[in-house]
């Protein structure tokens, strides 16, 4: 089992400050609040990324193994831009070519073709698969925004700091969307 590192800052938000003020009824130039609702949006943006195992926001991810696998199934698409870098048996930096692996769609994984070279044995981070978090090509965002939207709207009227809360809101309530669609 690999280990998922994001290993970029996170770019714009989709769902944005202006729009949960709206969806609050809150008075767009009433800026007290501003802090504690823009971290609202952050806690429910990562909840719904988490929860649907898609990237909202474009950013760089890495997934480490320690040895080779036929195929790996990467979280947080749709992503673009795969690299895979390994440890040669000397322990040296390698970049394995493109044509050794097959990329099949741009959501899901990454399959290796025939026999790869040997990776440095003491290693958790013998392999490294990067690529980066492409949201645009997510075709149902406006979905994901209403999760963000109302878990947002959930967070900020009843406050919750505890991350497995937060995830256990964000679960009802995109449930709760979804039995509605």
């Amino acid at each position: 089992m690999g280990k998922y590192i994001k290993t970029s800052a996170v770019s714009t938000e989709i769902f944005t400050l202006t729009e949960l003020k709206r969806y609050l009824v809150w008075t767009t130039s009433d800026t007290t609040r501003d802090d504690d609702m823009t971290q609202c949006i952050a806690y429910a943006t990562e909840a719904t990324e988490g929860i649907m195992g898609e990237s909202l926001r474009a950013h760089e991810w890495a997934y480490y193994m320690e040895s080779w696998v036929d195929e790996v199934d990467l979280l947080y698409g749709p992503f673009s831009a795969v690299v895979i870098t390994y440890y040669d048996t000397d322990n040296a930096l390698q970049t394995l070519s493109s044509s050794e692996y097959l990329v099949v769609g741009t959501f899901s994984q990454v399959i290796l073709n025939g026999t790869m070279p040997n990776v440095y044995s003491s290693r958790p981070d013998a392999i490294k698969i990067a690529y980066t978090a492409v949201p645009e090509l997510i075709t149902d965002i406006d979905t994901y925004k209403t999760y963000i939207r109302l878990i947002a709207g959930e967070l900020f009227e009843n406050p919750v700091n505890d991350k497995d809360e937060i995830r256990k809101i964000a679960l009802r309530i995109i449930g709760q969307v979804r039995s509605y669609i």
